[in-house]
């Protein structure tokens, strides 16, 4: 449906006759405001906001927890120092066949070996550990059999190991903790979203707030003449006293309401600065243009991006791929687990003995690994089945919530429908109400209309645009709602 008039801005049309009026309203004085408009307000909270600054922190911090449990999938590579110092003393007998005896030879040792060691391991996308690490250490060597000896030594050795029958933990943990990321990615821009949603449906509350103050000064001052005309019949013996006095109640009432209607609209204009972090001390006033948000998507199309966008169905989506990749993991420690591994070593060692011995070592080996699991008190069994359980629930809780979600997509589809057609009545309503007022006022100006009447006329057209205002302030707030339930970001 289009809406010829109104459609793209809604602009007030305050007469210069209207703010005359304003300036004989009793105990109210013409003053300075600031005007703000939606733009400014979501500027002002998205850089100045503590709710909004809370928010961004907790998604740092998710960001850093990802980083943290993913840290494995780079290479770890660890410095390591150590200066041990050993002293051994051994006895042993020994038979000289020369002197037929047995001899007691002792042997006190001294051994001081620091050393200096790099290890690295590294988790390949193959699902591979890949491990190896290189040194230095010096041996000082003192025995009382033999001299003093000294010696740098180096080694390397290069470790692997690739699961063949079963994945390690640390490849499902990757996929885990992506998967909680991007949940948390999702509810970031979901809050914030919905936070700046709480801003404008805010805005429109002071708003509405401020135009109906604005009314009811007007009507203030129609009982104001009211008042006067009834006090001078009253003076001249024309209406009883009792007439009177209840015109004089219902000016004092409509005294009341605009005393009582400023000092909500003061509240809510300090709880809106408070909410957007700016400071309530400088005088504020919502702009009177107010915009209809752009939307011409069909039901169906609001339907199909729902169900691929809605933030929780898409975090109920990745919860569910978690939970199957817990089952996975439990899984994975039943069973039979077969492994190749493999290792390569060097080492220069020199071993000192009453003997000088001088000895290289080149070691390399190449095997299979197995392991079956026998009993564990069936605590991984009972750990599967409430995953799998879990996961069960996630699939009737994610079935509900997207039926829910259709009827919620009709019915804000629905209410949209509604408030563009009663846009485009009010707004032919307003236009007619706004010619009665120019003809009002010539008839006024040609003595033929009374100040009352004219007055009236003035009411009946600021009624008619606080109608049609509040219609676009409901058709906005179910366009914003629906953007939320499909997930779409707000463009600002």
């Amino acid at each position: 449906m289009r809406i010829d008039i109104f459609m793209n801005v809604f602009r007030f049309k305050t007469s210069p006759f209207f703010l005359l009026l304003s300036l004989y309203v009793p105990n109210i004085s013409p003053q300075e405001h600031q005007i703000i408009n939606l733009n400014f307000l979501i500027e002002s909270f998205l850089n100045n906001s503590p709710a909004y600054k809370y928010t961004k922190l907790e998604f740092e911090k998710s960001r850093q927890q990802f980083s943290a449990a993913t840290a494995f999938k780079y290479p770890n590579i660890e410095s390591t120092f150590s200066s041990p110092y050993a002293f051994s003393k051994g006895e042993n007998e020994v038979f000289y066949s020369i002197e037929n005896e047995y001899r007691l030879v002792s042997r006190n040792t001294h051994i001081y070996m620091p050393s200096f060691s790099v290890r690295a391991n590294y988790y390949l996308p193959i699902d591979g550990k890949l491990s190896s690490s290189a040194g230095v250490y010096y041996n000082s060597f003192l025995s009382n059999l033999s001299g003093d000896r000294k010696r740098l030594n180096t080694f390397v050795d290069i470790d692997y190991e690739q699961p063949l029958f079963r994945k390690n933990h640390y490849s499902l943990d990757s996929k885990i903790a992506e998967m909680e990321f991007r949940k948390s990615e999702l509810r970031f821009n979901s809050e914030r979203n919905e936070l700046i949603t709480n801003v404008i449906d805010r805005f429109y509350i002071v708003l509405q707030a401020q135009q109906k103050y604005e009314l009811l000064r007007s009507q203030l001052r129609q009982k104001e003449l009211t008042h006067n005309f009834m006090k001078d019949k009253y003076k001249l013996g024309k209406i009883s006293e009792l007439e009177f006095l209840q015109a004089e109640i219902n000016y004092k009432n409509s005294e009341l309401n605009v005393l009582n209607q400023k000092e909500l609209l003061e509240n809510e204009m300090t709880g809106l600065c408070l909410m957007i972090g700016i400071s309530p001390d400088t005088s504020y006033r919502c702009s009177a243009e107010l915009k209809m948000e752009s939307f011409d998507l069909s039901l169906e199309e609001c339907l199909n991006i729902a169900i691929s966008g809605n933030p929780e169905i898409s975090v109920a989506m990745l919860t569910k791929e978690i939970s199957n990749l817990r089952i996975q993991k439990s899984a994975s420690a039943e069973g039979l687990n077969l492994s190749f591994v493999s290792s390569i070593a060097f080492d220069n060692r020199r071993d000192y003995l009453p003997v000088i011995s001088d000895s290289r070592f080149y070691d390399w080996s190449v095997g299979l690994r197995a392991s079956l699991p026998l009993w564990d008190g069936g605590k991984n069994s009972a750990e599967r089945k409430s995953v799998q359980i879990v996961h069960r629930q996630e699939e009737i809780n994610l079935k509900a919530m997207r039926n829910s979600l259709i009827q919620n997509i009709k019915k804000l589809y629905s209410a949209i429908r509604f408030e563009k057609n009663r846009i485009d009545i009010l707004s032919k309503k307003t236009d007619l109400t706004w010619k009665a007022l120019q003809l009002s006022r010539r008839l006024h100006e040609a003595g033929r209309l009374n100040m009352r009447d004219l007055l009236e006329s003035e009411i009946n057209a600021k009624q008619a645009e606080i109608d049609i205002l509040n219609s676009i302030i409901n058709y906005n707030k179910n366009v914003n709602t629906l953007k939320l339930e499909t997930g779409m970001d707000f463009a600002l």
